[in-house]
């Protein structure tokens, strides 16, 4: 269904790459196209070899202060330089309003070729209402003002606050139930985060916790760490969610919510963001097509995060199944991490990690009671891969 009667000419066609992220087109000084990373949960960053190619885009602004940023989820972060500039900024024929910008090396740190940068709906948009059509793979920015809620749509109380650094946070009365027939509401505030593929994270905060890590879960292998999810049926107001997915992430993080909804749940609804009224609004959609990760990687393993913060990086999490590679290979709980292939483990980049693990071979240099050693880590290439 497609509200407001629009005009087939207003809609901005986005897709999804192999991370799997949103990508939407936008347009700078009427002439620049970018392929954006839409993150709602993040800030508007240009990347720095798009801008190098591009330079009118800042003209000749000045930086005001250089900073480091990058994903809440992750230890990993890049600099970034803030501009105060006023570049013309299209998505399909609306203009978007954005005073602040950063640039940074956004590829490198996203490790994604394809992304000139990430972009978020304005916080202080109180004039649009933004439309996301899941079935056809599409948005629409319609005025605020003349906007009425199609039918259909269920609607819910919107917050965005300056406490929550802006991001869009509603609360939804889901029913759960998993595959052991064990049943538990989560009506909770959820942050909407675009920036993750995922359905439903519950943070090491989340009170639900102990009940989800009772169950059976597939573990995923994710930046330093692990995530790992079970299979639920879930129900919102009588709508059906089969196949939803609940993530579970016990280990100490960076953000600052306990519960968030990701792409693969948003793609079960058309979805209207309607700031000025405070309200989001969800259709249900006949057909959902849960879109994967194509190079996530099933091993078992976390690292501490607090070690980390300390400089250490202490192996907490290990998984005693015959076809976790790293734990059949000898590693062990309180196994301190220095160096893999030879990579300083404090200094490893991201895009090193993510190289790291498409390896055959992995050898560990660890301490294990005050002692060095190395482990040898042979990578099944036959595991699955993919979330």
């Amino acid at each position: 269904m497609n509200p407001q009667s629009s005009n087939k000419k207003e809609r901005i066609y986005f897709t999804f790459d192999e991370q799997p992220r949103m990508i939407v087109p936008i347009t700078f000084n009427d002439s620049i196209v970018a392929n954006m990373f839409f993150d709602t949960a993040g800030d508007f960053i240009i990347d720095s070899t798009f801008l190098s190619s591009h330079p009118t885009i800042t003209g000749n602004a000045i930086a005001r202060k250089k900073n480091r940023t990058g994903s809440a989820w992750s230890k990993d972060q890049t600099y970034s330089r803030y501009y105060h500039i006023h570049p013309k900024i299209q998505i399909g024929q609306h203009e978007l309003k954005n005073s602040n910008y950063s640039v940074a090396d956004w590829k490198g740190y996203m490790v994604a070729p394809n992304i000139d940068g990430m972009f978020r709906i304005p916080p202080t948009d109180s004039i649009n209402v933004w439309f996301f059509n899941f079935e056809d793979h599409y948005m629409e920015i319609f005025p605020s003002d003349h906007f009425k809620t199609p039918k259909g749509f269920m609607t819910f109380h919107l917050e965005m606050t300056k406490e929550n650094n802006y991001k869009p946070t509603v609360t939804l009365p889901l029913k759960i139930k998993t595959d052991d027939g064990d049943t538990i509401t989560l009506k909770r505030p959820y942050s909407i985060d675009t920036g993750t593929h995922r359905d439903i994270i519950l943070t090491n905060h989340a009170k639900e916790l102990p009940f989800f890590s009772s169950k059976e879960s597939t573990w995923i292998g994710w930046l330093n760490s692990y995530i790992k999810y079970c299979n639920t049926t879930a129900s919102l107001y009588g709508i059906t969610l089969d196949s939803l997915r609940i993530y579970t992430i016990d280990q100490k993080n960076n953000v600052n919510s306990s519960y968030f909804i990701g792409l693969n749940f948003l793609k079960r609804f058309n979805v209207y963001f309607d700031l000025k009224r405070k309200i989001m609004g969800l259709q249900p959609i006949s057909k959902f097509q849960r879109i994967i990760d194509k190079h996530a990687k099933r091993y078992h393993i976390g690292f501490e995060q607090a070690g980390m913060a300390n400089g250490r990086f202490i192996i907490n999490t290990i998984a005693t199944s015959k076809d976790n590679e790293f734990w059949t290979s000898g590693l062990q709980l309180g196994d301190e991490v220095l160096a893999a292939n030879g990579i300083p483990w404090k200094q490893i980049t991201l895009k090193q990690k993510n190289n790291l693990f498409q390896k055959e071979k992995i050898i560990f240099d660890i301490i294990r009671n005050k002692r060095k050693m190395q482990i040898v880590v042979n990578i099944n290439k036959n595991n699955i891969i993919g979330d």
